[in-house]
């Protein structure tokens, strides 16, 4: 069956099916697409008991609708993850994250979880080994616009209001082995984040930069109304 559903004020239409069921196990797949062409939400999977409560166990994307992922939207991005969920718990495990062009995509794996209950509380995990930002920008070394890796740092944090006001609290990790940034290789960059109150704060950011520069920054990030 199809319907909508209101969140925090936003209007989200979503799709829900169910395959043959043996006993109390069968398969279901819901698609929840929020309003303006916005990412879809896929999930595909099973329910069955487990200790006298349901458990799904399926898998999850999220990506901007076909069509939608390129031009003026931005380049294309998804989101995959295995999904298991509890009425205590969800969990995405096997996450990888793709954001940019097949040619030249920024890669990212890891995992998350969300807690329930009373206090909820999400958990985010991410790694990946290398990321060319000169590349998925299609920028070269020698493009004045991105000489330094002191032009570009400042950019990208500057892309983190972005983030939006979480509705609850998260703990965010993420850990590159090396970043290429403004024809540089930064090397063991580290960002620990954590949202509370709607609030996000970067407790730790570090790399290391040619000529044994070490730079480390902390502090609040200011929402997109300032």
């Amino acid at each position: 069956f199809t319907g909508s559903a209101s969140y925090d004020g936003t209007a989200y239409g979503f799709r829900f099916n169910t395959g043959p069921f043996a006993g109390q196990s069968g398969g279901v797949h819901l698609a929840l697409t929020p309003p303006n062409a916005g990412p879809v939400l896929d999930i595909t999977g099973t329910i069955a008991p487990e200790g006298g409560r349901p458990r799904f166990t399926g898998q999850a994307t999220w990506a901007p609708p076909a069509g939608k992922g390129t031009g003026a939207a931005g380049p294309p991005w998804q989101a995959a993850a295995h999904l298991t969920a509890t009425t205590r718990r969800i969990v995405a495990d096997q996450l990888t994250l793709q954001y940019g062009a097949a040619a030249r995509a920024l890669r990212i794996t890891g995992s998350a979880t969300l807690n329930l209950g009373r206090s909820p509380h999400a958990t985010l995990t991410l790694q990946a080994r290398q990321l060319d930002l000169d590349r998925a920008r299609g920028v070269s070394s020698s493009d004045t616009a991105a000489a330094t890796p002191f032009q570009g740092l400042p950019q990208l944090l500057g892309a983190l209001p972005a983030l939006g006001r979480p509705p609850l609290p998260v703990s965010a990790f993420m850990s590159v082995d090396s970043v290429v940034l403004g024809g540089e290789l930064l090397q063991g960059t580290a960002l620990d984040m954590t949202a509370s109150n709607g609030v996000w704060t970067i407790d730790r950011f570090e790399t290391h930069l040619p000529g044994n520069t070490d730079l480390r920054a902390a502090g609040d990030v200011p929402t997109k109304a300032g």
